[in-house]
């Protein structure tokens, strides 16, 4: 048994190492963004159709990775400790920056998104560590701090790739290397192992495979099948939405590409500011329940109001409301999901979870893309705003349900 066993971890270095890994792996579709259809185009000499079409296979692949990679990497965080699985995914994106940065041909970038499919599991363990040293009492709390650190990646990703992109097209991966080895570094000199020995549970193959270990988890929490609907309704919305944000915003607005990449960077530092500072003033006054309540039926009713505006700053003007209410909603979701089970199974938990969102995440893109497209021929402009419409209704149905789990006993 180690010292780092046996001592109450340093919380808020080790806390603060949590929210840097999280920065990077947000970071790591961001910062490819602006660049990876050039790289493509160049790397395999495609028209821009054929570049679409393997950005698609990119998505399904990284996906289809993560799906197996994160009840995995789970598991191992609940048997060996969360700090090793974490340190060792950090290298491992550190190894799918330098595989893009060097890629002579396509078949690279496809292994990089396949090492970067597996290394995004890493946030699973991430989420455990947060837990192992938060009191359930500030979780809501820390999960809006840990969900600011994803935005600060997802707004200053694409800003660092475009702009870096203009002298070289591989230079933000490179970028993004070097910050992954100062995340290591750190990592290894600073961050203790947060899950006592004690509370560690042994490796099976059968909690680590991601059918199994979905089905385990439901069987052994049965209330976590009605948070299983939660999570598929809400990331359908969340993932429908996202996924064909640039195409509709482009065709029913007529954004530019530099509109589009402003509208990111502007709603990822909101993003940002309300879970750092919305989300602490909210539940100061408001139970967990309460919070998730208030905060996902505005996201619900704010998301269908974007798609019924016909201006493009009607649009931009409801999405503030509808981030804040997915941030605030969704970290007391979060936080309600966590109280749910014990310290031994917290890493198996946010595994499965990851899974679940990763199934989610091969089914929205094209289920919304087809209904984007069919409402443009069927009806036009007045019409496309018809997936945010979808979404919302998604959005407050995953409400009803969070609603009748999180009822109050009544006393008998």
């Amino acid at each position: 048994m180690t010292d780092a066993d046996t001592k109450p971890p340093p919380r808020q270095a080790a806390i603060w190492f949590i929210f840097v890994t999280l920065v990077l792996d947000a970071m790591a579709g961001g910062i490819s963004y602006p660049v990876l259809p050039a790289l493509v185009q160049s790397l395999g000499h495609t028209d821009a159709a054929r570049a679409a079409e393997i950005f698609g296979i990119f998505g399904t692949l990284f996906f289809v990775m993560q799906f197996f990679a994160s009840p995995i990497q789970g598991a191992l965080s609940d048997s060996f400790g969360r700090r090793p699985v974490i340190l060792i995914s950090t290298v491992g994106m550190v190894l799918d920056y330098v595989v893009m940065a060097l890629a002579p041909d396509l078949n690279w970038l496809y292994a990089g998104r396949l090492i970067s499919g597996i290394t995004a599991g890493s946030i699973s363990a991430a989420f455990a560590y947060l837990i192992d040293v938060t009191p359930a009492s500030d979780r809501t709390r820390i999960f809006g701090l840990a969900g600011a650190a994803m935005s600060v990646g997802t707004a200053v990703g694409p800003a660092l790739g475009g702009l870096a992109g203009t002298y070289d097209l591989r230079l933000p991966f490179w970028i993004a290397a070097g910050f992954g080895v100062l995340s290591a570094l750190y990592g290894w000199l600073v961050l203790p192992e947060s899950l006592k020995p004690e509370t560690r549970a042994a490796f099976t193959w059968q909690r680590a495979n991601p059918l199994t270990s979905m089905v385990g988890v439901v069987r052994d929490h049965p209330a976590l099948i009605y948070w299983a609907v939660v999570i598929v309704l809400l990331n359908l919305a969340v993932m429908g939405v996202n996924s064909i944000y640039a195409v509709y915003v482009s065709y029913r607005y007529a954004w530019s590409p530099k509109d589009i990449g402003l509208y990111l960077t502007v709603f990822g530092v909101w993003s940002m500011g309300a879970q750092s500072l919305v989300v602490p003033f909210v539940i100061k006054r408001l139970n967990d329940r309460q919070t998730m309540i208030a905060g996902t039926i505005l996201m619900g009713l704010t998301i269908m109001a974007a798609g019924l505006s016909p201006f493009g700053y009607g649009y931009a003007a409801f999405a503030f409301f509808w981030v804040a209410g997915l941030v605030v909603g969704g970290a007391a979701t979060n936080t309600l999901i966590t109280e749910a089970v014990g310290p031994s199974d917290q890493g198996r938990v946010q595994g499965a979870a990851r899974s679940l969102n990763s199934v989610v995440g091969l089914v929205a893109p094209g289920l919304f893309a087809l209904i984007l497209a069919e409402c443009i021929r069927t009806g036009g402009r007045p019409l496309s705003g018809v997936p945010y419409a979808l979404a919302g209704l998604l959005t407050l149905a995953g409400l009803v349900v969070s609603m009748r789990v999180t009822r109050p006993k009544s006393s008998a």
